[in-house]
Formats: C-alpha cells, structure tokens, sequence
C-alpha cells in the first residue's frame, strides 16, 4: 500500500509540474514566442527599438499582435519622457492606400509628461493588437516619439488574407 501512495503522488507531481508549465523552458513572466518578421531601429541615445509580429500572414479582421520593445544598449540607467502615457505606437499602410494608420488611432492616452526609467542593459516591452480589414501586404513599423525625438524601425511586411 505504501508504494502504490508514494506512485500515486510521484505521477501527480508529475502532472502538476507539466501543467504549471515546469518542463516547457520558460516562467510565468517569459512572454510567449513570437514567430513573424521583425525589424529594429538604429541606436540612438543608447536606445534601440525592436518590434516582431507573432505571425507572417492574417486573415482580414482577426487580431494581429506585434510585441514592440525598447533596449538600453549602454550600462547607464537611461531616463526619457513621452508627451503623453503612451510609449509604444504601430504605424502600417496598407497596399493601395497611401494613408499612414496607427495602433493609437481612436484610443484615448492621458495627456501628461509621463517619465520613464530603463535600467542599464535592460529592455521594456508591449504587446500591441489591432486588425486590418483589407486584404494584401500591409507594412508594418514600430516608434517611440519622446516629443523631442522620433525613433521608428524598419519597416516589415506581412500578408492579410
């Protein structure tokens, strides 16, 4: 009887270490991978912005998340402010439409100088979802606007179906 409890709790210890997610290489705080095309800007004030997509291809009006980062490149504590609270922004076009849209659109940011703090060697990170209706290639570019200075990466292209 005693071995059989001692299996017993060895298999739901098991369980509950697979479920919590012990075997899968990454903690509750580690974001998901994203698997899309992704760009960078170049440094600039010891900052570096990186953006990714989660996927290469949509379908027109489902979610597309593009994980938007800001990378401290140098070993000082770098202090910025933006005008207002938001700090990331997605800009994309879209084929045959030479109009500039932004994740931002329609959203509503408080309109305060907001400070920000990145530590030396140390990255901050959002995870941006909109949709596109319109099908075609759509360009997609991540910026961080300080109010002084406007730092945008490269832009990359995905497909909406």
């Amino acid at each position: 009887m005693p071995v059989r409890l001692v299996s017993l709790l060895g298999v739901v210890s098991l369980v509950t270490v697979l479920l919590l997610g012990g075997c899968s290489g990454r903690n509750a705080t580690t974001p998901p991978e994203f698997a899309g095309p992704k760009a960078s800007s170049p440094v600039q004030a010891g900052m570096r912005l990186d953006m990714q997509t989660d996927q290469e291809a949509y379908f027109a009006g489902h979610p597309i998340k593009v994980r938007v980062s800001l990378v401290n490149t140098t070993n000082k504590e770098i202090n910025f402010t933006t005008p207002t609270s938001l700090v990331f922004d997605v800009l994309y076009e879209i084929r045959d439409d030479p109009s500039v849209k932004r994740w931002s659109d329609g959203q509503q940011f408080a309109q305060v100088i907001t400070p920000h703090t990145l530590q030396a060697g140390a990255a901050m990170s959002q995870t941006l979802e909109f949709t596109i209706v319109r099908g075609g290639p759509a360009g997609l570019w991540a910026r961080l606007d300080t109010g002084t200075s406007v730092l945008d990466t490269a832009k990359v292209t995905i497909t909406i179906q």
